[in-house]
């Protein structure tokens, strides 16, 4: 068996990544963000897949592959329109929700709000062709915040709502202030069910993650003093169970991932001491950053923080095989991650941090400048390898990369 390893790195704007892998001869290995190009006899690349044939004598060498964008698209129109989030299925499709405001297009399909802010979710093929789109909503604010899709090319997505609103024939009213929505669409866009949570408080869902048995994991925050909140559904939309977490000051979830065990994790923020169960995290200044697990049923498996005397968040998470977890967000002055101390330039910077199943600090990583910097999303591919996704004002270092 003669294998050659293959390794590409992707810098651009606000995302970067380094990715390996390694190839047997005659079989293809699924990689991110190939281009579109043929190399020579012996390699080929397409959008999504490589493909390299080794003769038992040929050399063995490091391939290179420089990735360039695929495509970019637009959607909107005249008034305040956001996309918040993201998701991919195995077949290279892409979700989007976020809110809209008056009439927007997503291509040729056109979507008009009801008065406000709008919920909106569309989808695209592999090229960037737009497939549907869909609006839900009714006369106040609404805004999808949240999307995730399952291995059937199901989407589900949540957010927050006020008043009466529509997903398609499915309606929901809010209890007071604004309330928690989760909804799903099978592969065609077409609503099978719409869930709400909530009191006569402000309470909103942040983001969503769905297992492989298509159960669904929320988190948010609740309430006027905010606390933190972490629901299962199943994929009818029955609620399995919901736990709390938070204390006398704002807590609030902002990322959750799931693993192949269907344990939950979940990334925030925190001011003061929290409860995560018989797990209590006490702020050493400000607000900080807190990652805890729980198992299937529901039950706190470890918590942890991470933070400093200034104002430091966690935003995305996302587990792997083994049951690692990596977080990112963003961090001011000096923190610590465990054992492991970052010192921001300026401002904020991007923190990028690894823990693992027990919830042992691995590492911490900073980038960032003088600016504003700030971690939204974190994913991890088969190989361990991490992606992260966020935003960056004036120039900015990621490692030896400069932007």
């Amino acid at each position: 068996m003669y294998n050659m390893c293959v390794k590409k790195a992707l810098i651009f704007t606000v995302i970067f990544s380094f990715i390996g892998a390694c190839i047997a001869p005659g079989i293809s290995e699924t990689l991110k963000n190939e281009g579109n190009q043929k190399m020579d006899d012996d390699i080929s690349i397409s959008s999504t897949m490589i493909n390299y044939e080794l003769n038992k004598d040929e050399k063995i060498d490091l391939l290179s592959i420089d990735v360039g964008w695929q495509w970019a698209k637009r959607a909107g129109g005249t008034g305040y329109d956001i996309g918040n989030s993201v998701s991919v299925d195995g077949n290279g499709n892409t979700y989007i929700t976020g809110g809209f405001d008056d009439a927007v297009d997503f291509g040729s399909y056109s979507l008009t709000s009801q008065g406000g802010l709008d919920v909106f979710i569309a989808k695209l093929n592999s090229n960037g062709d737009w497939q549907w789109a869909k609006r839900a909503g009714g006369t106040s604010s609404d805004e999808g915040v949240g999307v995730s899709v399952d291995i059937n090319g199901n989407t589900y997505i949540t957010g927050y709502f006020k008043g009466t609103v529509d997903f398609g024939s499915y309606s929901l009213t809010s209890q007071g202030s604004f309330d928690v929505f989760i909804a799903k669409l099978n592969s065609n866009g077409d609503w099978q069910w719409a869930k709400r949570a909530g009191g006569t408080g402000s309470d909103r869902g942040d983001s969503i993650s769905v297992d492989g048995n298509g159960n669904i994991y929320i988190t948010g925050g609740f309430d006027n003093t905010l606390d933190v909140f972490i629901a299962k559904l199943d994929t009818n939309g029955d609620w399995q169970w919901t736990k709390i977490a938070g204390g006398i000051d704002d807590d609030y979830g902002y990322g959750v991932s799931v693993d192949i065990n269907g344990n939950t994790y979940i990334t925030g923020d925190f001011y003061d001491t929290v409860d995560f169960g018989t797990y209590s995290l006490t702020s050493q200044g400000s607000w900080d950053v807190f990652i805890a697990k729980l198992d299937t049923n529901g039950d706190w498996q470890w918590a942890k923080r991470a933070g400093g005397t200034g104002s430091d968040r966690g935003y995305g998470v996302s587990v792997d095989i083994n049951g690692n977890t990596y977080i990112t967000g963003h961090f001011k002055n000096t923190v610590d991650f465990g054992s492991y101390s970052l010192t921001s330039q300026g401002g904020l910077d991007v923190f990028i941090a690894k823990l693992n199943s027990n919830g042992d600090w691995q590492w911490a990583k900073r980038a960032g400048g003088t600016g504003y910097d700030i971690g939204n999303s974190v994913s991890v591919d088969i190989n361990g390898n991490t992606y992260i996704t966020g935003g960056f004002d004036d120039a900015a270092d990621f490692g030896t990369y400069s932007l």
